[in-house]
């Protein structure tokens, strides 16, 4: 890996980790299904202006109820689900918390396309449950209802993606990644529109909500994927498979620095287990996390944010 491509690399896992510091500021205001919307589709309507310029402005129509369904799983619920839990915890719990996505995708995987789990994803399942249970059960929070029902948000969301990263897999084989990207976001933004009138908006929002919105779309999303998409042009999965683990860094780190989080032991023990979990189930051919398809936030490695 060259100097420019680790600056890439750390570049992406800081706009991801800092995609739940942006939620965290923006939702009290705008609130989870508004939040989410604006942020699709300002990222699907920024990306389709880039590929427009470029000359690579995707053929959509053909393949929209695919998309619907991929905008839907991967984007959609997602990024609500883990907008509506950042209203009761921490962005740093939620980035931990969102760790467990390849886990589920390896679940998925195994289920779904018939992938053999190993000994070692086996190892990694169980210890990727032990790590959420010591971030909660060792946190220094509440563990009222409001708490459970945020970490079960957290961990619905990161299903989610894996669900998305194996749907791409079999739907999407051979789809252009930038095509993949933009019609997701732009048909997740479809999908959610019906549900702003129930879920309005909280509150009216300011300059710093406003600018957390766009830099959430704009920079987590938008530019994300843009340098994801040159990063696994160059190094493949092992990439993208890399940036996984810093994200939930960057996540810690915001949430402290911007927020006044604590680090708490119970986030830095229970992350530490999750990661490892992660690494087993990932490592070697073959290997639940080892794909080569865009699935929204990474190539066929659920999202990470």
């Amino acid at each position: 890996m060259t100097p420019r491509q680790l600056a890439m690399l750390l570049s992406l896992a800081a706009l991801w980790g800092a995609s739940f510091l942006f939620m965290r500021v923006s939702v009290p205001a705008f609130g989870p299904i508004v939040l989410a919307d604006g942020r699709v589709a300002v990222a699907g309507v920024a990306l389709l202006a880039y590929a427009t310029a470029i000359g690579a402005r995707p053929a959509l129509r053909a393949r929209r109820r695919d998309y619907l369904l991929l905008g839907a799983v991967n984007a959609a619920l997602p990024f609500s689900l883990l907008a509506a839990a950042q209203l009761e915890i921490e962005a740093s719990l939620a980035a931990v918390l969102n760790a467990m996505a390849p886990l589920f995708g390896a679940l998925v995987a195994a289920v779904w396309v018939g992938h053999r789990v190993t000994l070692a994803a086996k190892a990694g399942l169980v210890l990727g449950v032990a790590g959420v249970a010591l971030v909660v059960g060792l946190s220094p929070f509440t563990l009222d209802l409001s708490f459970i029902l945020a970490v079960l948000a957290c961990l619905g969301a990161a299903f989610a993606y894996g669900i998305g990263a194996n749907l791409v897999r079999v739907r999407f084989a051979g789809e252009p990644p930038l095509a993949i990207a933009i019609g997701q976001q732009l048909a997740a933004a479809v999908v959610l529109l019906p549900l702003l009138p129930a879920v309005p908006l909280r509150a009216t929002p300011d300059a710093v909500d406003v600018a957390c919105l766009l830099a959430l779309a704009l920079g987590s999303t938008g530019i994300a994927y843009l340098l994801y998409f040159r990063l696994l042009a160059e190094l493949g999965a092992t990439g993208g498979m890399t940036v996984i683990f810093v994200v939930p860094v960057f996540g810690v780190l915001w949430g402290a620095l911007f927020l006044d989080e604590a680090i708490h032991l119970s986030t830095v023990i229970g992350g530490a287990v999750i990661l490892l979990s992660v690494w087993l189930i990932t490592r070697g051919p073959g290997a639940a996390g080892e794909q080569p398809e865009h699935a929204g936030g990474r190539v066929a490695v659920a999202e990470v944010d």
